[in-house]
């Protein structure tokens, strides 16, 4: 018995100070400006009860959660859920930590965003609201600011249709100590236009049809957006009709359908063709107007050489200056203008040459030509006439009347 004392008292009972170097030693040493995990505990009102695995439990604040705008805390938090949140003091006078979401979640935030613009990454963002120059964008609760010309590839004249809208953008510039953040869609949004545009050119061909939008008029033709890629409808293209301007048909931002005519891969052109303007007057034009036909049309153009009659929208066809009256013209506009209706005469029809030759001399009255018409003159006997000067006189005669009808 006295053996098993003195074992007893040979043993080595840890002091009270030995006992708390001991635990402190099993709990997790903690300084203001440390982000740690921490465990909900409870849900209150106005705070969150959490433990970070250190000798006193820790207190966020309402203020100090991130919190949708109008939430309970029991509506984003319950006991169990772990946070990451950051120290702000060791020692709140009641023995409690006081931590924030708010900043480590920032902290976090911000080293995210410098890996991203470091590594180039593609990060999705939500447009609040649009300002002088540019737009105002969130992420994860970082003010971010995407200047009107990193908007997009296009001109962008109101911002506002961006609000509320979600955009993939890169990180231009970051700083964290000086809160400044700048984003950019237009580099993201010209990659996918890059990458539509092979695709497009890789699958594109002939006679497909696309739903397009009018970019821009050109005195030439109007180009319009196929989905990535711009196509010319070139102003020929775009009714059978003589147009002046592309403009007399399409207007910018308009919606139309339009007919691949070629592709040019190696040159990345495409030519386009307006779907709507209907089938080919030039495929019936022999049947509608035959030979010596007659038909109303307008006159649309005078040339040196003539006037250009259309006998329907997209047909038009020549009347030759020779062919305009009965009498010697010296000029088209002696004898028609521009706008006036005329009846004609069908004298020549070539559909694949698309030519179409007209006349108006012919329907007039006496509209056979007067050297046509005019009687042969008789041989003329020299022989009758009493002497050389008779002769000649009357020779003389004869010759002037055979000029004066040539001119006529």
């Amino acid at each position: 018995m006295s053996e098993l004392n003195e074992q007893k008292d040979n043993e080595q009972v840890p002091s009270m100070d030995e006992f708390q170097e001991e635990l402190d030693k099993s709990m997790k040493k903690v300084r203001r400006g440390d982000i740690v995990d921490c465990t909900v505990i409870s849900v209150g009102e106005e705070e969150l009860l959490v433990n970070l695995g250190y000798i006193s439990d820790g207190i966020i604040m309402k203020k100090d959660l991130v919190l949708e705008e109008g939430a309970a805390l029991a509506d984003q938090y319950e006991a169990g859920q772990v946070l990451k949140a950051e120290i702000i003091k060791v020692n709140d006078g009641d023995g409690n930590v006081v931590l924030s979401t708010k900043k480590a979640s920032q902290i976090l935030v911000w080293e995210q965003i410098q890996e991203d613009m470091e590594k180039g990454n593609i990060i999705e963002v939500k447009v609040k609201e649009s300002v002088k120059g540019g737009v105002v964008a969130d992420v994860d609760g970082i003010r971010g600011f995407i200047p009107a010309s990193l908007l997009s590839v296009d001109y962008v004249e109101d911002l506002k249709v961006y609000e509320g809208t979600s955009l993939k953008v890169i990180v231009k510039e970051a700083d964290s100590k000086e809160r400044k953040l700048i984003l950019s869609r237009k580099d993201v949004e010209a990659e996918e236009r890059e990458a539509k545009k092979k695709l497009i050119y890789e699958e594109l061909k002939k006679d497909d049809v696309f739903t397009g939008k009018v970019k821009k008029l050109m005195s030439f033709g109007a180009f319009v957006d196929i989905g990535g890629v711009d196509g010319l409808v070139h102003i020929n293209d775009m009714s059978w009709s003589r147009i002046k301007h592309p403009s007399d048909v399409l207007k910018e931002g308009e919606t139309v359908e339009v007919v691949v005519l070629n592709v040019d891969k190696q040159r990345e052109r495409i030519s386009l063709g307006l779907k709507n303007i209907g089938e080919n007057p030039w495929k019936t034009v022999a049947e509608k107007y035959p030979v010596g036909s007659t038909v109303e049309g307008e006159v649309v153009r005078l040339a040196n050489f003539g006037a250009f009659v259309a006998v329907e929208p997209g047909l038009e066809g020549l009347v030759h200056i020779s062919e305009l009256d009965v009498k010697r013209v010296n000029t088209p506009k002696d004898v028609v203008e521009v706008g006036q209706k005329v009846n004609v005469k069908v004298l020549k029809v070539d559909a694949d040459a698309q030519k179409l030759s007209l006349s108006i001399r012919q329907l007039m009255d006496g509209g056979e030509r007067e050297r046509d018409r005019a009687p042969r003159h008789e041989k003329v006997d020299v022989s009758k006439f009493s002497d050389t000067e008779e002769a000649t006189t009357n020779l003389g005669s004869v010759f002037k009347g055979i000029l004066d009808d040539l001119e006529k």
